[in-house]
């Protein structure tokens, strides 16, 4: 497999992320949110080769070859990875029977 660039080649990711936020009663919620990263899959049966004339720019990328794997560039090969990141911000509030605090619990990641 053969891909080649006249100037710049960019392999890039895709985001996703997803938020909840509930709140059940007084002083009892729960935030949480996660965001990944995807990033380009190239898989060859035999060599595989990628050229670009100037850069190129690969995050989170996953190549693989049977054979030989090749990154050629005019100029600059960089190479990065991508974060995937989860979030929980969480309370809960307990009162006694007379109304009074007894325990705050409060989880945040």
């Amino acid at each position: 497999m053969q891909l080649s660039a006249g100037r710049d080649m960019t392999l890039s990711t895709v985001t996703t992320s997803a938020q909840d936020h509930i709140t059940w009663d007084k002083n009892n919620r729960l935030s949480q949110g996660v965001t990944q990263s995807t990033g380009s899959t190239l898989a060859g049966n035999g060599d595989v080769t990628l050229t670009a004339g100037r850069d190129m720019t690969s995050q989170a990328a996953s190549l693989s070859a049977q054979k030989g794997l090749a990154l050629m560039a005019g100029h600059d090969v960089t190479l990065t990875g991508a974060q995937n990141t989860s979030s929980l911000d969480e309370y809960h509030k307990v009162t006694g029977s007379s109304g009074d605090v007894i325990e705050n619990h409060h989880y945040h990641a």
